[in-house]
């Protein structure tokens, strides 16, 4: 319930946050996130557990769909590149130690206390929001409700429609999903043609390097949620990894990632984004490669070394790639491009699992080996559209 409710609320949030103000949507997403992290926690019943998830999901997509343009918004034009290399390590960081923190609290304590942690934490970053955020003016005057609607029923019985079909699931409840997914979506997209304020921001693609960014991203996300659901079947079944061993080994990845990000924000304001896309995305590539060519007696230097590749790749062309779809469009509308980013990124990954349970469905005992080739192949598409933008300044 979670994820559903993120990915099919996303962009009605961003419509909201340009309706009410950035400010406004981020604070109240993050007061839902803190306060259903705390119900979470004092759940008695599976039931309560889920409605709690989903206001959690709604919470998420408050914060995530206005975040990045709260950032463009605050951040000196000729700073932007830098702010998202800082905003790419922190999350990496947090990647990075998530498993790790999980591990410590399941071993001394509950599951309830996977959701309270988020409470102290949530608490604070709240507290600091409310004092230095500034107060941001609206740029919409009207939110389309009715697209909202439509957006929410599309995108989540899309969601519902490849979760049953990556698990095998009802043939006929998945296609009466995609059915149902269909026929909203293209009520939407038509309702959408020439909206100034549409919750689908269909007027956005007409921007040539919105849109090479926006595929880039949507692909480089497939290839990353391939990557990170196969690899710990792989890693366990074939080399024999356990839970702490795989923990450790899978935060090679994020800690890459925070290590460069940083220096790859700095030369987003300044280079192309093309270029430094297909730079990362073809490192990105060589290194599902190589682990999909790992030998069986493979230590655990290699494995580690190969999955830092894949983080020094994707470190090197998120924010870059991330500055080029923010700047692409006008100002205003950030908030859109913003909902675009994150529906873009969220549900990257959620198609990249559902190919990962068919893979391992078709390849037996090989099925890791061929979602990281599914992945790798992902990449390399990215890698072609975003080397169509090499000509776009910058």
């Amino acid at each position: 319930m979670y994820q559903l409710a993120l990915v099919a609320t996303l962009l009605p949030f961003a419509a909201l946050g340009a309706y009410v103000g950035l400010t406004r949507v981020f604070l109240g997403g993050l007061t839902l996130f803190v306060a259903s992290s705390l119900f979470c926690s004092l759940s008695l019943s599976l039931p309560m557990l889920i409605a709690a998830r989903l206001l959690q999901g709604l919470g998420a997509a408050g914060v995530m769909s206005v975040s990045v343009a709260l950032m463009k918004a605050i951040s000196p034009p000729d700073r932007f590149g830098r702010a998202l290399g800082l905003s790419t390590f922190v999350v990496g960081g947090a990647f990075m130690l998530g498993p790790l923190v999980a591990w410590l609290i399941l071993s001394f304590s509950g599951w309830p206390w996977l959701f309270a942690v988020n409470v102290p934490f949530g608490g604070l970053t709240l507290f600091v929001a409310l004092r230095v955020l500034p107060a941001l003016a609206p740029v919409a005057h009207s939110v389309d409700w009715s697209g909202a609607v439509l957006n929410v029923l599309a995108f989540g019985a899309m969601l519902l429609g490849v979760g049953e079909i990556a698990h095998d699931g009802s043939a006929y409840f998945a296609a009466g999903s995609m059915l149902l997914a269909s026929l909203c979506g293209g009520v939407l997209v038509r309702r959408s043609m020439g909206q100034q304020a549409a919750i689908l921001p269909v007027d956005l693609f007409a921007h040539r390097l919105f849109a090479l960014s926006a595929i880039t991203a949507f692909l480089s996300f497939i290839a990353q949620g391939l990557a990170f659901v196969s690899l710990p079947f792989l890693l366990g079944t074939k080399f024999g990894r356990g839970q702490f061993e795989l923990g450790l080994l899978m935060s090679s990845w994020p800690a890459a990632v925070a290590v460069v990000s940083p220096i790859s924000g700095r030369l987003a304001d300044r280079r192309n984004a093309g270029l430094l896309g297909c730079a990362g995305l073809a490192a990105l590539f060589a290194g599902l490669i190589s682990l999909a060519m790992l030998p069986p007696n493979a230590g655990d230097l290699s494995i580690g070394m190969r999955l830092s590749i894949c983080g020094m790749g994707f470190g090197i062309f998120l924010p870059p790639n991330l500055k080029a779809l923010m700047d692409s469009v006008p100002r205003e509308r950030s908030g859109s491009a913003n909902g675009v980013t994150a529906l873009a990124r969220l549900f990257g990954q959620a198609i990249g699992a559902a190919l990962v349970a068919l893979s391992l469905r078709v390849g037996g005992a090989q099925g890791g080996v061929l979602a990281l080739l599914m992945g790798a192949a992902a990449v390399g598409a990215a890698c072609g559209v975003s080397a169509l933008r090499l000509a776009e300044r910058n």
